[in-house]
């Protein structure tokens, strides 16, 4: 259930950002700590503490956990040099949930039935977020989704004589949406 939820949770932003502030008109971005996140702790917790986990030996897969790494300390370290490190470092804990994500799946999924149950979660994630866009098209409204991370008001552009709504489904924008999309339906 949790691995479920942690597949949904990819489509949704529900973020909390301690350290957020706007005053004097410099905003500081804070760091959020998502739901992602905590369901990715949650299940790492589940790992260590199984009493029935038995002795399995943990897949590194050096040949990707390196550059993958490399990459995600690459980014981190990039807020010495960065000319608003709060940026940075709002942006650093999605880099680190990528590596755990990967970790998680290449440690834990082993079977041919746990890979069709994450291609199933996967496919239902990105069905119900397809849906919710079409739906939000077709409505022009966005179903005052905030709780899940839509928007209160659906976005409207104008083109030449025509009005184009642009939906967001649970990920706040459309941008967001359009990359959730086009990075899983291939």
């Amino acid at each position: 259930a949790l691995v479920a939820i942690l597949i949904f949770s990819l489509s949704i932003i529900m973020d909390v950002h301690p350290w957020f502030s706007d005053k004097y008109a410099s905003v500081q971005p804070g760091m959020p700590i998502t739901l992602t996140s905590f369901l990715l702790l949650c299940l790492y917790a589940h790992w260590l503490f199984k009493p029935r986990r038995g002795v399995r030996p943990i897949r590194l897969f050096p040949w990707v956990t390196i550059p993958l790494g490399a990459l995600v300390l690459w980014s981190g370290l990039s807020f010495v040099v960065a000319p608003r490190p709060f940026y940075v470092l709002s942006k650093f804990p999605r880099a680190l949930e990528v590596f755990f994500i990967f970790l998680y799946v290449a440690n834990f999924l082993r079977s041919k039935e746990d890979i069709r149950f994450v291609i199933k979660c996967l496919a239902v994630t990105v069905a119900l977020s397809g849906m919710l866009g079409i739906c939000q098209y077709l409505a022009g409204s966005s179903f005052n989704l905030q709780f899940l991370g839509g928007r209160d008001v659906q976005l409207e552009q104008e083109y030449y004589a025509l009005r184009i709504s642009r939906v967001s489904g649970f990920l706040g924008h459309a941008n967001n949406l359009g990359f959730f999309l086009s990075g899983w339906l291939p």
